[in-house]
């Protein structure tokens, strides 16, 4: 995914993302089980993505000197969401 976004514009490769993340929003909504196994798939997908991206764009925009305290800011923002996810 890192060396798509590097030879895409890293925004459409964003729209990729967004777009997956509503064919799982999608898929999960329907009364399915194989429908809900594509929507966990999907979902798994844009995780991935979102999270590769995420670091990319960060790399781009945070100064070298405070990059890695940056991507471990985002890190913990990501720990955090993961936590709650089950609430």
């Amino acid at each position: 995914m890192g060396r798509l976004s590097d030879k895409w514009d890293r925004s459409k490769v964003l729209i990729i993302s967004f777009v997956t993340l509503a064919l799982s929003l999608f898929f999960l909504a329907r009364n399915s089980y194989t429908l809900g196994v594509f929507g966990v798939l999907f979902g798994s997908v844009q995780r991935l993505t979102s999270q590769i991206l995420s670091v990319a764009c960060i790399a781009d925009i945070v100064p070298k000197k405070i990059l890695g305290t940056a991507i471990g800011l985002l890190n913990l923002l990501f720990g955090l969401k993961e936590r709650g996810s089950p609430l």
